[in-house]
């Protein structure tokens, strides 16, 4: 039975590395995304009917005289799912990692092509408590008693984040001390100020979508959308 999900687009082709520091998308009622000018990378993204990604390529895209986009793809990575619409496996060039899933669905395994990858231990409220890799090392997850993220214990020391009265990330301090804060302004991010001083602005437009963003040296990148309010293109 075909899915009544809405349809996500079949293909998109995202510009990435262009010489002149521009990104564009476009899109067509089949929802096709391709880059306008040729002799770029692009990636082309393949979706099933139900709006799951199901396949990622990256090569050189070109475009003909028609506008028609032709990708020679050089790196591939598809996904699956379960009957229930949910990740089952990852395959790419690292080869293939398959996810496991407890009674709630929650992840509680991931396998790779040299065995166990990771293991997810989940408390009594099915939230991961612990994370520990093949290798044997782990890291531990702890909570606030209001259920938000407060510290990730591992092998380099313990990672500490605080959060707003309304649950948003406002303080991340790393294992070494290193702080990040994020700040915020009508309940959409205005910037973030990282430890060494250095500051990255968010701004918006007057329908509060994000349209650009100011790095520490004070160089924008904007980002253009179309009539529907999808980015069109990015540019530095």
């Amino acid at each position: 039975m075909k899915s009544l999900a809405p349809r996500i687009p079949a293909i998109a082709v995202l510009a990435v590395g262009c010489a002149d520091k521009q990104q564009r998308f476009r899109y067509s009622d089949q929802g096709i995304s391709f880059l306008e000018e040729p002799g770029r990378s692009g990636m082309a993204f393949e979706y099933d009917d139900a709006g799951n990604l199901t396949g990622l390529k990256q090569g050189a895209a070109s475009a003909d005289g028609t506008g028609a986009v032709r990708l020679a793809p050089t790196q591939s990575t598809s996904f699956a799912y379960d009957n229930l619409g949910r990740l089952s496996s990852v395959a790419g060039e690292a080869g293939s990692f398959e996810f496991e899933r407890g009674s709630g669905g929650q992840i509680t395994a991931i396998r790779g092509p040299k065995g166990m990858a990771a293991r997810v231990k989940l408390d009594e409220s099915s939230r991961i408590s612990q994370i520990s890799g093949s290798g044997g090392a782990h890291v531990e997850v702890s909570y606030t008693t209001d259920d938000q993220l407060s510290e990730l214990t591992g092998p380099n020391g313990t990672a500490r984040l605080e959060h707003t009265d309304d649950g948003r990330l406002e303080r991340f301090v790393g294992p070494e001390g290193g702080e990040t804060r994020f700040e915020y302004e009508e309940g959409r991010l205005k910037a973030v100020h990282y430890g060494d001083g250095s500051t990255v602005q968010h701004l918006y437009d007057e329908d509060g979508q994000l349209n650009g963003l100011i790095d520490p040296l004070g160089q924008p990148t904007m980002f253009q959308r179309d009539r529907a309010g999808r980015v069109a293109g990015v540019e530095r």
